[in-house]
């Protein structure tokens, strides 16, 4: 929908970037996400004016819609309010793909790789195993 509806092209940069952030920050079973400034400044680098008018285009074009949440803080007893943004279900990021009969290639190799590390490693491990009680280990130095 972000690039076949051109919501790419509509959008300023500030936009985008609160789309790349939104997208950052869900997931398709968790398409819900709430802005706390200082870690937003500290893991995206956006200014607050960007991210409010970048927040104010997504919420006004449908790829945002918000609720505000409410609580009383534990620590401080103080009244708490905050936004919690969700990504619309069209503007969310697809699941990753996989063809199923690919997974089970994949597990079916993993297995044999873990097999064949553990042979390596025993067989290692016998090379430098000490040897058997009673016999002594002979060192064939020159003189």
């Amino acid at each position: 929908m972000f690039w076949t509806r051109n919501l790419a092209g509509e959008l300023s940069g500030a936009g985008v970037a609160m789309y790349l952030c939104a997208l950052a920050l869900t997931t398709t079973d968790d398409p819900e996400f709430f802005i706390a400034g200082s870690f937003f400044d500290d893991r995206f680098g956006i200014s607050r004016s960007s991210r409010k008018r970048g927040r104010a285009e997504l919420v006004e074009r449908g790829v945002l819609t918000y609720t505000v949440e409410s609580y009383n803080d534990l620590l401080t007893h103080r009244r708490v309010r905050r936004n919690i943004y969700r990504v619309a279900k069209r503007f969310q990021q697809p699941e990753a793909w996989a063809a199923p009969e690919a997974a089970v290639e994949d597990k079916t190799k993993a297995g044999k790789v873990a097999r064949l590390r553990f042979r390596v490693r025993l067989a290692g491990a016998q090379q430098r195993a000490v040897p058997p009680f009673g016999t002594t280990a002979r060192h064939s130095g020159g003189t």
